[in-house]
């Protein structure tokens, strides 16, 4: 282990704005939900059922994202702290759980392709952080953050997926900066 001391290189923060725009998105289609269930009780309603099964996929769909970035809003504490022998990521549904650089092998920008609607293509970017000992990390864990580790580390070959969504920074600027910090960890470590 290298020194005593956790110095902290780099927070990175919310950006509120961006929260705000999120948290507005999810407010409309909510809104339209429950403007589709007033409609499907008008007289002459076309396909009231249907009407009503789509409001509730809205709003069930979008309070997600609703609960979710409107607590961020509210959080004054960095999403990520980028500290001399690691990082902890405070944004995952597994939150505040520091990963040290001696557990990581590696890092890259892993883009998800999806296809959404009339074939309009999506691409997320995250920042795949490649585990030594994937297994040995998930099973610091219990209940639900496991199962949710588990199921990354099978569908996305790596436990730790982090998204910038939100933030003041992009995944490529995250990635740099975590790349630079691992790199000088491990030549900072030969150096003693």
């Amino acid at each position: 282990m290298v020194g005593t001391k956790q110095e902290v290189r780099t927070c990175i923060y919310y950006k509120k704005t961006k929260l705000l725009f999120l948290v507005a998105i999810a407010v409309v289609f909510i809104l339209e939900g429950f403007w589709l269930i007033d409609m499907s009780n008008w007289p002459g309603a076309f396909a009231p059922v249907s009407l009503r099964v789509i409001a509730i996929l809205l709003i069930s769909f979008f309070a997600l994202p609703f609960f979710i970035y409107g607590a961020k809003l509210f959080r004054r504490s960095p999403a990520y702290i980028i500290k001399l022998e690691g990082f902890v990521d405070s944004a995952s549904l597994v939150k505040h759980t520091f990963v040290h650089w001696d557990n990581v092998k590696g890092l890259e920008i892993y883009t998800q392709k999806v296809t959404g609607f009339l074939r309009y293509q999506m691409n997320t970017k995250y920042v795949k952080v490649k585990m030594k000992n994937a297994d040995a990390y998930v099973d610091k864990f219990t209940g639900l953050p496991r199962w949710f580790l588990r199921f990354n580390q099978q569908r996305y070959k790596s436990p730790i997926l982090l998204s910038t969504t939100g933030m003041q920074i992009t995944p490529k600027e995250l990635f740099r900066l975590l790349e630079k910090s691992l790199v000088d960890y491990h030549q900072q470590k030969m150096q003693h």
